[in-house]
């Protein structure tokens, strides 16, 4: 039987966003807090699915879900690829989807992990300077420099 966090993985990767604000919907409508930091067995996780995705509404619901229902997102947890959600928007060349991260770090007193490199060998500033998106290299290097975090690459 498949659970409800795996039906809104699922609905994510289909880009079936009303689906989605059912899911939600019904899990807030019932009093039954999903686990949106739940991986499946593939290692998936709505947010960083979303981000992958390219779907601003979805993370957009995934952070307003959180909020709602006190829920801290993981945005530093990896894929299988050592994809997180930033690296997600970046190689999205989503600057929207960058920014939504960066204000629910703020607000929850998260660091952003700006140093990590994924399996294929990216960094999100890295890439996002190779596609030359300079809305995404000012967002990162503003990011950076309000939280003290220096650029690292091997």
């Amino acid at each position: 039987m498949e659970t409800e966090e795996e039906k809104l993985i699922k609905a994510i990767i289909n880009k079936n966003n009303d689906e989605v604000k059912l899911i939600l919907y019904n899990s807030n409508k019932n009093n039954n807090t999903l686990n949106i930091n739940k991986k499946d067995e593939n290692g998936k996780y709505p947010l960083l699915e979303a981000c992958l995705e390219n779907n601003v509404e979805i993370v957009q619901l995934l952070i307003e879900y959180a909020n709602k229902n006190n829920i801290i997102l993981e945005l530093n947890e990896k894929n299988e690829y050592d994809d997180n959600p930033i690296h997600g928007a970046c190689l999205n060349d989503n600057p929207e989807i960058v920014q939504l991260l960066m204000e629910y770090a703020n607000n929850n007193n998260i660091l952003l992990e700006l140093n990590e490199m994924n399996k294929n060998g990216h960094y999100p500033l890295e890439w996002s300077c190779s596609e030359n998106n300079i809305e995404m290299v000012r967002l990162l290097i503003n990011y950076a420099n309000k939280n003290k975090k220096y650029f690292e690459y091997e």
